[in-house]
Order: C-alpha cells, then structure tokens, then sequence
C-alpha cells in the first residue's frame, strides 16, 4: 500500500511541475505578443494623428507665429498637409517641418524606443523628419537588427488651387527596439 502511494504522489507532484512549465511558457509567450501588438497601434496612432490633426488643434504659439508671418497659408491644413507645404515650396526639409513634426511626435515617444519619421519625394530622396535618439547619438539597435520593429507608410497630396497638385509625399513612421 505504501509503494502506491509514494507512486502517486510522485505522479502528482510531476504532474503539477509541467503543468507549471507549461503555463509559464504560454503565459511569456503572450506577454511577447501583446508588446508587438502596442507598438503596431502606437505607430498607427501616430500616422493617423499626423494625417488627421489640424494645425489648429495643436494650439501652439510658433504655430500662430508662423501663421502670422504667412509661412502657414491655411491653419486648417492637417500636420501632414502642411509639412508637405513646406517641404514643396523649399525642396529640402526646413525647419518649420522639423518643428512640426517635432511638436506632435515628442508626447508619444518612450526613451525605450528608437523612432524615425521621414518624409520620401516623388524621386526618391529620403528626408528624416524627426528621430529619437536625436543626433548626433546613435540607435541602441539597428532597424534590421531588431526584435520589436513596425513600419507604417502613407501617401500625402498636397493642393496649391483648384487643379495644381504636387507629390505624391511618403510620410514613413519606424519603430522599433
């Protein structure tokens, strides 16, 4: 009778050590999941902001300023609208498109977080909006050599009047650790 009970017991104690394993593989295994998951909804929240906000929303005095000045034609452009603006009637980045992206991007930055937000003309030149960690630091992790890593893309027009167009603009926003 004893050595069924010492075979029991020891049944039951392996039992209960996989089941213990066992849970805690898939319990890491959605933790790993669910931190892609936010990520991938950070980085759409961040491109449908940029492409939704109005320049008005944003309540910002060097935005009024700019306005004042008429470096802002139409406060009620979206962010994305105005940073193509600008970028069309210089053909580089200036710093009004920096500052704009600058202003709308820096709340939703972690310091875990690499981050790079670029703008892509029609020829292909790449122009980085706006990155974290800025330089002259470098990227703790590569892009390509990253675990966590999302990438969202989206077209933007632009419109000068009634049937003069420019673009298309590549707004890209990466993130990735």
């Amino acid at each position: 009778m004893m050595k069924k009970t010492q075979i029991f017991l020891f049944d039951l104690i392996f039992a209960f050590v996989i089941f213990i394993v066992s849970m805690t593989l898939i319990y890491t295994y959605y933790i790993d999941v669910e931190e892609n998951v936010n990520i991938y909804d950070l980085n759409v929240n961040i491109i449908n902001g940029f492409t939704n906000t109005k320049l008005n929303n944003l309540n910002d005095q060097e935005i009024r300023d700019l306005f004042i000045q008429n470096k802002i034609r139409n406060i009620e452009n979206t962010i994305a609208e105005q940073v193509v603006e600008f970028y069309e009637a210089n053909k580089t980045t200036p710093v009004e498109a920096k500052y704009l992206t600058k202003i709308y991007v820096q709340d939703y930055i972690d310091k875990q977080m690499n981050f790079e937000f670029t703008l892509e003309n029609e020829t292909d030149i790449l122009t980085t909006l706006y990155q974290y960690p800025e330089p002259p630091m470098d990227y703790k992790v590569s892009f390509e050599n990253s675990t966590i890593a999302t990438n969202t893309q989206r077209l933007i027009f632009g419109f000068k009047n009634q049937t003069y167009f420019y673009g298309p603009y590549i707004l890209r926003v990466k993130i990735w650790m």
